[in-house]
């Protein structure tokens, strides 16, 4: 079992926010506020980074060591950019759990229901930053394919997926129409009939890009048919 107090760990805590001002009154906050709490969970010798945006995460080199990291959120709904961008950073494995600061909890997408996302709302007291950093707790690897499949894999991802891939289509971008063909059947497939996947990977093989429609018809098709299979 993974003990998450283990002293003296090693990693990052990326402090993400694009007011260079906030992410310093936040590394303050961190070191001077929450130092006891960091000292328990054997962070106190981690480095703190920083980025200006969520979405440089996404490249940042060291993400396979980062321990927590901490962000502002524009908007918190479903088709947000910063919710997709957080999505993206799940599907590639990262497991760090995320503190979010936002201004509104109104539309706040499901995902931060999860143990592994806390979600603060601005202004907020010191003592639930300080609270959180205690309980606060990474997703398991071996349980991130389930984490994804409950959290995002939902009606509006899969839309946002066919529109990636006639976006793809129209600019003959086959290595990323394949890239989200494949990542319908990692997180669709079982809802999916055989004959469907057929014909969505027929479809990529011809190399389909004069008649948009012949895509939109399959798709309109696998929706229906994961709907019909789905409870949301």
């Amino acid at each position: 079992m993974t003990d998450y107090n283990a002293k003296n760990q090693t990693g990052n805590i990326l402090v993400v926010h694009p007011n260079e001002y906030m992410r310093k009154a936040l590394i303050l906050v961190l070191k001077k506020y929450c130092g006891s709490v960091l000292k328990e969970r054997g962070w106190q010798n981690l480095s703190i980074r920083e980025a200006a945006s969520i979405e440089e995460v996404v490249h940042y080199k060291e993400k396979g060591n980062i321990k927590v990291f901490i962000t502002h959120l524009e908007r918190v709904s479903p088709d947000s950019r910063d919710i997709s961008i957080i999505r993206q950073l799940r599907m590639d494995g990262i497991c760090s759990p995320l503190i979010a600061m936002s201004f509104s909890v109104l539309n706040t997408h499901k995902v931060f229901n999860e143990k592994g996302h806390r979600l603060l709302i601005y202004p907020f007291q010191l003592i639930h930053l300080k609270d959180i950093l205690q309980q606060i707790r990474p997703l398991e690897s071996k349980a991130i394919g389930g984490f994804l499949q409950r959290i995002f894999c939902d009606i509006s991802y899969l839309e946002t997926l066919f529109s990636a891939i006639n976006h793809s289509v129209g600019h003959k971008k086959w290595d990323q129409v394949e890239m989200d063909i494949r990542r319908i059947e990692t997180y669709f497939g079982d809802k999916i009939v055989q004959e469907l996947k057929d014909e969505i990977n027929n479809l990529f093989i011809k190399k389909t890009d004069n008649n948009i429609q012949v895509w939109q018809k399959c798709f309109d098709q696998i929706k229906e048919e994961i709907v019909c299979r789905t409870k949301y």
